[in-house]
Parts: structure tokens; C-alpha cells; sequence
């Protein structure tokens, strides 16, 4: 499957919100299809947002 689109969306969305970065799974029928992390997961660093990305909220 092309996910183009979706990656396309969420850059988009990101840029107009200004989030540094993301992470995302798509799970099919119990089983990982997609991961991708987008963005940063450290600016100032420059670390970019993998799937395993552990992100601290709060």
C-alpha cells in the first residue's frame, strides 16, 4: 500500500500547527504495517522522531 497521502497529510498538518514531531503505527489485522516518525524528537539537537520515539508530556 502507497502512503503518500497519509505522510503528505500529516507533514502538512504539522507545518500548520507547528509540531515538531510525531510518531505513528497502523495496525492491520493485529500486525504492524506502518511506522514512521516525523519531525524532531529533539530540536535543538537535531534528533529526528523515529517509531520507537518515547515522547514525555506533562
Amino acid at each position: 500500500m502507497d502512503y503518500g497521502r497519509l505522510e503528505e497529510f500529516i507533514l502538512n498538518r504539522m507545518r500548520e500547527s507547528r509540531l515538531p514531531g510525531l510518531s505513528i503505527g497502523l495496525i492491520k489485522n493485529g500486525e504492524l504495517v506502518y511506522s514512521r516518525g516525523f519531525g524532531f524528537r529533539d530540536i535543538e539537537r537535531g534528533l529526528p522522531a523515529t517509531p520507537d520515539t518515547i515522547y514525555g508530556i506533562g
